[in-house]
């Protein structure tokens, strides 16, 4: 996936904005992805560029691995109260997401259709990344995560409950069409192990080994409301493993 620095760094504010990330936070962090970090290693003898123009995961991870192993890093660091290791992390969680292969491809599939208004281009890209509006709103709606009401947003991930391949822009745009959720059950609802049934009762396949050292039990609902039915019917019939 092959993007300008204005790209990584424009969507990584939003990124880091969405987790609840203060603006100054993020200009720090930038600051140093961008400046501080590269002219260390630059003069510790490891000449490295902003991250920020590092467009191959693989390459930032091990550059952002080497920094992270440095003595002379982790004294600076230190003084820096951290800041410094906690930029590199957040900008690696970062490009983890941004490079999961099947979000790339929509987010480039959002950037080449022509036929999609600028703005609405903008809103549809974010959505993907979990963020923006569609993030907002869910945050708006479930206070939380929908099933067990954890409220430390960073934790939580924007999830659709009709899965993005199958919807059109607007089902995509639509917050009915998504859940709140920690990363874990997120991840089991993704992937059709997790569904809920009309009321909000979970469902639990049984292909779902051990689902209790996941936290998930079988006494666990969310708060279903009738805007949220014909999703979560498309989640029961073509995505939960039955």
């Amino acid at each position: 996936m092959k993007k300008s620095t204005d790209y990584f760094e424009a969507h990584y504010k939003v990124w880091a904005n969405g987790l609840g990330k203060s603006d100054r936070t993020i200009r720090s962090y930038i600051g140093a992805l961008k400046n501080t970090i590269p002219r260390w290693l630059q003069e510790m003898g490891y000449p490295t560029s902003s991250f920020l123009s590092i467009t191959s995961i693989e390459e930032y991870s091990a550059i952002a691995t080497t920094a992270l192993h440095l003595s002379e890093f982790q004294l600076r660091d230190k003084v820096g109260k951290g800041m410094y290791s906690a930029a590199l992390k957040s900008y690696q969680t970062f490009l983890d997401d941004v490079f999961q292969v099947e979000i790339s491809q929509d987010i480039d599939t959002l950037i080449q259709d022509k036929q999609l208004e600028e703005t609405e281009k903008a809103r549809l890209i974010k959505t993907r990344m979990g963020q923006g509006q569609f993030r907002a709103d869910l945050i708006k709606h479930w206070q939380g995560c929908a099933l067990t009401q954890y409220k430390q947003l960073e934790f939580l991930v924007a999830s659709h409950i009709k899965p993005w391949r199958e919807s059109d822009n607007n089902e995509r745009l639509n917050p009915y069409n998504g859940l709140l959720l920690l990363a874990n059950l997120d991840k089991a609802f993704d992937l059709g192990y997790i569904t809920f049934k009309d009321k909000g009762q979970i469902v639990v396949s049984e292909a779902l080994e051990d689902h209790q050292l996941l936290g998930i039990g079988l006494d666990m609902s969310i708060k279903m409301l009738s805007q949220h039915q014909d999703f979560m019917a498309y989640h029961r019939n073509h995505v939960f493993i039955n």
